[in-house]
């Protein structure tokens, strides 16, 4: 039967926002357009719209969403690992009372910034289908061109992905929708990066209402064969500045589980003391004691109760 949705005509230059209620008719520009489809409760549509002269009939059909992660940050930053940055919550939300901004609530943020806030557990995205989406709100004030903020995902073993990026001025809260059906059947981290460069400070990115939603959910699927401790490889790798060692603990009472870095020669560089709350740990190329080590290969280790559960090798370069 009809809905209610909005439908957002953006040609580039200009984005004209249409309130449809079921069944409509409009006039519009000849011309070529990115049409956005939203209904709430209901899957996005994304498509590549041409208006002709004459008569353009179209049918949408909406599937209920299925929503495999959120965030609204109204129980704080415990889902999330923050790195070289001042991200905090701050009470200028664009829905409940808070919402993420990147620079703990100061006026402007600072130089030479690069901060990176991300999932300290891996999201599924095994067994949705491909109208996968990651919707969230967004507002920001940053030196344009120069100063950005990014969207990256980690999947599997490989770098980072930039998926999306903004600059300059958007002053009102702003709906974002990105798809995610280039990343169906694989595990990843979300990550939001802010980066300035040495010239100028402004208000920075405000961030709140994160989901990923599809018609068909997952997210909570287990790997095959169900082991009880898994170790992935690495993320990124190779790495230089910081790398990411995703893992997995179930139903563990009792046993101490390790995961241990040696060089090549078997020295132990560097520890971390695992629990089945979190699902990663980072690295930034420092060991036990913070010095920094040398370019080359490393090994990584999980072992519960000094039992070796795998072994994986990751390289560091500067």
């Amino acid at each position: 039967s009809p809905i209610q949705c909005d439908v957002i005509l953006d040609d580039g230059y200009f984005a004209d926002t249409l309130s449809i209620n079921g069944d409509f008719s409009f006039e519009y520009y000849v011309g070529n357009y990115q049409a956005t489809f939203i209904a709430p409760g209901y899957v996005p549509h994304v498509l590549e719209l041409t208006i002709e002269n004459g008569m353009n009939a179209l049918n949408i059909n909406f599937q209920p969403e299925v929503v495999i992660f959120e965030e609204d940050w109204e129980s704080g930053m415990g889902n999330w690992y923050s790195i070289n940055g001042e991200w905090c919550l701050v009470k200028d939300a664009h829905d409940g009372s808070f919402a993420l901004h990147d620079n703990d609530n100061k006026q402007f943020y600072n130089n030479n910034v690069q901060a990176y806030i991300y999932t300290n557990s891996l999201i599924n995205l095994n067994g949705v289908n491909d109208d996968v989406f990651l919707r969230f709100w967004n507002k920001y004030h940053t030196e344009w061109e120069y100063d950005s903020c990014y969207i990256d995902i980690f999947v599997d073993d490989k770098n980072w992905i930039n998926i999306a990026s903004y600059n300059g001025v958007q002053s009102v809260w702003k709906e974002e929708l990105i798809s995610l059906a280039d990343y169906v059947d694989t595990y990843f981290c979300l990550c939001f990066r802010f980066e300035s460069d040495s010239y100028l400070n402004d208000p920075g990115w405000y961030v709140d209402d994160i989901t990923i939603l599809s018609s068909q959910g997952s997210g909570i699927d287990d790997p095959p064969n169900n082991p009880e401790y898994i170790l992935y490889q690495n993320k990124p790798n190779p790495f230089r500045l910081i790398t990411f060692f995703p893992y997995e603990i179930k139903n563990n009472t009792t046993k101490e589980i390790k995961l241990s870095l040696y060089n090549i020669k078997g020295q132990l560089v560097r520890s971390y003391q695992l629990n089945e709350h979190d699902s990663m740990v980072s690295w930034d190329g420092r060991d036990n004691k913070s010095h920094e080590v040398g370019s080359g290969i490393y090994f990584y280790q999980l072992t519960a109760d000094s039992n070796v559960i795998d072994t994986k090798k990751c390289v560091f370069f500067k």
